[in-house]
């Protein structure tokens, strides 16, 4: 099958600096220039999400998606009602192919090997049908084990026993 899988989405942003605010308070890792950031996941090499600033209005710009026989692909689009976009936005590249689909939407098919597994990361475990990991004990934890800078959960909780 050509389309091996999703690469990145690349979104045109109206302010650049809260999207990429977004994005890393999601936990995201951002290198930008003035007018694109890029973001990633940690310990991956590839951009997850590009965001394009200074658009009118949020909108999707493009997906790029991991292929490979991008000839075959380019001559089979118009026969699926899409179009290869040709010129300074796209067109056939070295190892890479911008079309745009029936519906209007731009996709950039590029040809690269596949990127190296992310890093497993513990599995977050959850109570859940026939799957007890916490038994007889709360969710939280007891509160002098919650640092106490600011106002912690304890502290609002105490102002609502006292109205």
């Amino acid at each position: 099958m050509p389309v091996l899988e999703a690469v990145s989405v690349t979104l045109e942003v109206p302010r650049l600096e809260e999207g990429i605010k977004f994005y890393t308070d999601a936990g995201l890792k951002a290198d930008s220039t003035e007018s694109v950031g890029r973001l990633r996941c940690a310990g991956q090499a590839s951009d997850a999400i590009v965001l394009l600033g200074g658009a009118p209005r949020k909108r999707l710009h493009h997906i790029t998606l991991r292929a490979d026989r991008l000839e075959e692909i380019a001559g089979r689009t118009p026969s699926a009602g899409g179009t290869v976009v040709e010129g300074s936005a796209g067109g056939i590249e070295e190892n890479a192919l911008w079309v745009r689909d029936p519906n209007g939407m731009l996709i950039h098919l590029v040809e690269i090997p596949k990127g190296a597994p992310l890093a497993t990361a513990p599995a977050f475990e959850i109570n859940g049908p026939g799957r007890l990991v916490r038994k007889g004990r709360s969710a939280m934890q007891a509160s002098s084990t919650y640092p106490r800078s600011g106002r912690c959960v304890s502290d609002i909780f105490c102002c609502f026993r006292r109205m």
